[in-house]
């Protein structure tokens, strides 16, 4: 049966290319707009010719073309030889799409893996997932590159204010993307301002969220031309408080099981929600046009998203419950101001990008288990099996807070140019040619005490640590670890990594024949980064301090296709790119004599634990069709690919003593096919249905330690499958009130949250989310009630390891709330 599913998905794209070329020798279908339609008059907004929108509430019973911008220039989808979603700017307010939960939900081939709070979800695209080392998908805000690495937090995530559209480029896109978009590329493309026309937008949400409270968001934008036809700008602002649903309870007792621990008992409750988050998001753009072939566009983004704790759970004992000794807390900042020029100048259009992306994560975390915990329990216990219940309860139950502070910086400057569209009697070829540069650069501080340890400490054993006799086995005082516990320590580092890249970059396009097109692409980067560390504390015995690494890389990334049209708004491709990811220093941890993590290292198999990791690399083959049929109104994007990737970056957890380490694991393959279906059905005026998914199988295929990952092991946070149905209905009740309803049901298959069986993590469960909306459409005003997660689904759908403790993240539950938009 397995067999036979996998013939099918493999054979989808050839079944739509034949149903594409049968219809248009059966009919001379007149082609479809060369752009995307302008927005219907319930949008107060002019989105760029390049907007992405697929329908709207107003469009005619034809879908429409869709164009996007993701080689650098604006073209139809069918033309690009690329897999690519768009998700509009009215579908994700339609649909309440909020943040990458909701995005990796309803698009195929894109998945995420829970490490806690706001900006600490990893995305991934096609099975090409790491939680660590260098970021496998490029993050972009317009034109401006707001990727970073995973080592210390998750992927930036921007929220959704006043966006034209998401563009999601399935595949690596190295050569127009950079080096960190090995598994593809997200670009979050914001709505420019309009030269001639004042508009503006207010939008009022007011919504409650069961076993949480009352949330809102508020969200303005104006448009005003300074000066007509010249000077205008635009300015988007939002505000919003979101209730949490995690209980903190006091905690009773826990155990210590496969490197990590889980709580079994709970006393009385402490606080309810404790998850809340507030964020405020700010946006302004100006656009100057002196004359019709040169703009330039200056803009700023602020975002500040303050989260009071962290949205995990302890499964152990009960849902949406936890017990931790420490508020997690997490205050992530965001900023980027950018000025891009586009002079015309006749045989190319020349377009700089300036800008700068700073981002700053401040947090906490219950560091209490694998400091004070493995403290007691581990190592006194051991040195003085006498003092074990002493140990036990006094020292291994105090709170340990952890205080990570996280700043990050990309100074960047782009000149590219691009060829206009080849007009009659030109050559048939379009390329598109540029340089690239950026100073990144990151540091990070974790400071780890155990408040209390001296005092605890001493009155168990009459002395403190610091001024224990020579002749105890526990770490003391000494020349080379002068004052080892003062101010209650256990492990503090502090480090800075500074990374420059300087790329060329081209790509072209041309005409082999009227109908085949083929294209060839190349990117050459030269990378040099330096890495500082610092550390001290009793965690960190054995380790390198001060440790200081410079590594150079010089990655070269190819990119070649070919585009058949089987008629103007149907087309099949094929591709074949390479990836590649930057490497980089990893650490180092302990490994001295009887270090931390000596018992770490054994259980994993590991002799020379490493201080830095190489690149890796994959190769992608993928085969696509892009079909707009039957009078416009059925719409078929799907594609079927095979991914070698060699020399896996993935993090190795000590959880003993509390370290983690990069390496390259050994090589994996990732294969499947994922296909997007819209159809307006000509017979049932203002329906609109779609059905999207996609499976995939990544798994290991050789490896550098069987103990780390295992030959067959899924690569991680990669679900089997994701499908999506959604549907969208609008009907007249009079000349100018349209009523509507949308909904979507989103299904994810199972996935692996851990290389080792014996995790709790191992196994991550399908689960499914319906969403659904209902409301009215007055023309400059509109009034929906929506609910999110309508059946209130409450599986555990990822267990994290996080700080060596087994966690539960689960979707939001049921959210039901009223939205009102006003436009003038």
């Amino acid at each position: 049966m397995q067999s036979c599913v996998g013939r099918l998905r493999f054979l989808l794209p050839v079944v739509i290319s034949s149903l594409a070329l049968s219809e248009a020798k059966a009919s001379d279908v007149a082609p479809g707009p060369e752009v995307a339609q302008a927005p219907g008059p319930e949008v107060a907004q002019t989105p760029p010719p390049e907007g992405g929108q697929t329908v709207s509430r107003t469009s005619s019973g034809q879908l429409e073309q869709i164009v996007v911008t993701a080689n650098k220039r604006a073209e139809e989808a069918k033309d690009v030889p690329t897999s690519i979603s768009v998700v509009g700017g009215y579908e994700l307010e339609e649909h309440h799409v909020d943040d990458y939960d909701d995005i990796t939900r309803s698009v195929p081939g894109v998945s995420f893996g829970a490490q806690g709070g706001f900006g600490q979800t990893n995305i991934e695209i096609r099975g090409i997932s790491s939680t660590t080392g260098s970021a496998t998908v490029g993050l972009y805000l317009d034109d401006v590159s707001i990727t970073t690495r995973n080592t210390y937090d998750g992927s930036t995530q921007p929220k959704l204010l006043d966006i034209d559209r998401i563009e999601i480029l399935r595949g690596p896109q190295g050569t127009l993307y950079g080096a960190s978009s090995e598994g593809g590329t997200i670009r979050f493309i914001t709505n420019q301002p309009d030269l001639d026309h004042f508009s503006g937008s207010a939008i009022s949400e007011l919504s409650g969220t069961e076993h949480g409270s009352i949330n809102y968001d508020e969200q303005g934008v104006v448009n005003v031309p300074i000066v007509p036809g010249i000077f205008a700008v635009r300015a988007a602002l939002e505000y919003g408080d979101d209730s949490g649903w995690i209980d903190n309870y006091k905690a009773e007792d826990s155990f210590i099981a496969n490197g990590s621990s889980e709580v079994l008992g709970k006393g009385s409750l402490n606080q309810s929600g404790v998850n809340d988050v507030r964020d405020i998001v700010f946006r302004l753009t100006g656009k100057y046009q002196p004359d019709p072939d040169l703009t330039i566009t200056p803009s700023i983004f602020v975002q500040r998203v303050h989260s009071s704790d962290a949205n995990d759970f302890f499964p152990a004992i009960g849902l949406y419950e936890e017990t931790k000794k420490v508020t997690e807390y997490d205050r992530d900042t965001m900023i980027v101001p950018s000025m891009t020029v586009v002079d015309k100048l006749g045989f190319a259009d020349l377009t700089s990008v300036t800008s700068y992306y700073y981002r700053q994560s401040s947090r906490q975390t219950d560091g209490t288990f694998y400091n004070s915990t493995i403290f007691a329990t581990v190592f006194l216990d051991t040195d003085f099996p006498s003092k074990q219940p002493q140990n036990d309860a006094l020292i291994g139950t105090l709170a340990s807070p952890v205080t990570l502070h996280t700043s990050y910086g990309t100074a960047a400057q782009e000149f590219r140019l691009t060829s206009p569209t080849p007009g009659p009697g030109d050559l048939p070829i379009k390329w598109v040619t540029g340089l690239y540069y950026s100073d990144q650069w990151d540091t990070h501080s974790d400071y780890e005490p155990a408040p209390g340890l001296n005092a605890t400490f001493e009155s168990i054993y009459g002395f403190t640590p610091d001024q224990a006799p020579g002749n105890l086995p526990i770490p003391i005082n000494s020349p080379t670890n002068p004052h080892l516990y003062a101010s209650d320590l256990l492990y503090f580092s502090t480090s800075r990594t500074d990374e420059r890249q300087y790329a060329a970059f081209g790509e072209l396009d041309f005409d082999i024949l009227p109908q085949l097109h083929g294209a060839a692409g190349l990117r050459y980067v030269y990378s040099r980064e330096s890495y500082t560390r610092y550390g001290g504390g009793f965690y960190d015995l054995g380790n390198i301090s001060p440790d200081t690494q410079i590594t150079r890389y010089y990655p070269v990334t190819p990119k070649f296709s070919l585009t058949y049209d089987l008629s103007d708004t149907s087309s099949i491709y094929t591709t074949a790119a390479k990836g590649f990811r930057l490497g980089g220093p990893t650490g180092p941890t302990p490994s001295g004599p009887n270090n931390a993590c000596s018992q770490d290292y054994a259980n994993n198999g590991i002799t020379n634990p490493p201080v830095a990791y190489d690149p890796d690399k994959l190769w992608s083959y993928e085969f696509g069709t892009k079909a707009l049929v039957l009078d416009h109104t059925l719409s078929v994007n799907a594609a079927a690919y095979y991914i070698d990737w060699q020399g896996i970056q993935q993090t190795v957890d000590l959880p003993i003593c509390g370290f983690n380490f990069t390496t390259n694991v050994g090589n994996a393959e990732s294969y499947g096919a994922e296909a997007e279906i819209l159809y307006k059905p000509p017979f049932v005026t203002g329906l609109t249905v779609g059905m999207s998914g996609g499976g995939e199988r990544a798994v290991i295929t050789s490896t550098t330690n069987p103990n780390t990952a295992a030959v067959g092991e899924s690569v991680l946070n990669t679900p089997d499958w994701t499908l999506t149905f959604k549907a969208d209905y609008n009907w007249q009740i009079q000349d100018d009130v349209t009523a509507f309803i949308r909904s979507d049901y989103d299904l994810v298959g199972q996935s692996h949250g851990s290389f080792k069986v014996t995790d709790p993590n191992y196994i991550d469960p399908s689960y499914g989310v319906v969403n659904a909306s209902v409301g009215v459409d007055l023309g400059s005003l509109q009034i929906s009630l929506f609910a999110k997660n309508l059946l209130d689904n409450q599986t555990t759908i990822q267990r994290p390891q996080i700080d060596t403790v087994i966690e539960g993240y689960t979707v939001r539950p049921l959210t039901v709330g009223l939205n009102v938009a006003k436009q003038f």
